[in-house]
């Protein structure tokens, strides 16, 4: 069974995984929120979800466990958006890592390098030209820095994520990551002021649409493929429209959220609204996780049992 929601990439079960749904019309009096106060999701087999049903993705609260630097936040989203850490042959960690921007965003690369300084106060960096292009690159020479860039966001542009840990560091922290990953990888609607922010990760991207919602900022994920002259690629778009584009490039929490009519926050959940469903033909393993306690994890970013 597939599943596509708004604002999420869709979602494949077999037919008889119970996913948490929620089941209140459009239209309702005082709101789908207010509605489900009265009448709470329930476990529904994949193969009767229908279009219409409300799906859910938990949100992990952000706490104060590990505090850190909120602008280290900053830096980290800047590389996950535009870094590349290098290794020696037979290193385990990176020796260094590289940021790549346009020469005119020189500014905030010359940040960057201030920023890596509070991680290693012996950090050293340059900046390079990219030949005929209007590209700049600053390398920042530190493991200790690379290393430290690697371990929460990981490497690669493809697999780059968000370690849960950085949940655990303080909600200006992570709204420091997100005013990053923007600055390197967003661009703006000048028209209707969406902000989009690309990604060819598709964990990342959900892993930012997550965060996003742990701030109470509302977000879309879209997948986009086109073909260059080099390959066939897929990129995600993380979509902010309105209040929540302002919110995520000045880097504060939305206290009220304004709901979307297809996505809204509930009860430390980020609703969605279920567009299509349909079935294929498969065959091969089947996966089915057991857990402690109540049976429930999350797969596809939505809650299943």
């Amino acid at each position: 069974v597939r599943l596509t929601a708004f604002g999420f990439e869709s979602i494949e079960a077999s037919p008889n995984h119970p996913i948490l749904v929620g089941r209140v019309p459009r239209g309702t009096a005082g709101g789908r929120p207010r509605a489900l106060d009265k009448k709470p999701p329930a476990w529904v087999r994949a193969d009767q979800v229908v279009k219409g049903d409300l799906l859910f993705m938990p949100i992990r609260p952000i706490t104060e466990e590990m505090p850190e630097h909120p602008l280290l936040g900053y830096l980290l989203g800047l590389y996950l958006a535009e870094g590349h850490p290098k290794y020696s042959p037979g290193c385990a960690w990176p020796k260094s890592v590289t940021l790549s921007m346009h020469k005119a965003e020189r500014p905030i690369l010359e940040q960057a390098a201030e920023l890596a300084r509070l991680l290693d106060s012996t950090a050293t960096h340059h900046h390079f030209v990219y030949g005929e292009s209007n590209g700049i690159g600053l390398r920042i020479n530190s493991q200790a820095v690379a290393s430290w860039c690697v371990m929460f966001g990981g490497s690669g542009s493809r697999t780059k994520i968000l370690q849960t840990d950085l949940w655990r560091r303080g909600t200006e922290f992570c709204l420091q990551i997100l005013r990053g990953w923007a600055t390197g990888d967003g661009s703006v609607d000048k028209r209707t002021g969406q902000l989009r922010v690309a990604t060819s990760s598709w964990q990342l991207a959900r892993q930012m649409q997550a965060l996003a919602a742990s701030c109470g900022i509302l977000s879309s994920v879209v997948r986009y493929e086109r073909d260059s002259n080099i390959a066939h690629q897929v990129i995600w778009y993380v979509c902010f429209s309105g209040d929540a584009a302002k919110a995520v490039l000045e880097a504060r929490a939305q206290r009220v959220v304004k709901k979307q009519a297809n996505l809204f926050l509930w009860g430390g959940y980020l609703v969605t609204v279920v567009r299509s469903t349909s079935r294929r033909a498969y065959t091969g393993p089947l996966y089915n996780f057991e857990v402690e306690e109540d049976h429930s994890y999350v797969a596809g970013n939505v809650a299943v049992h």
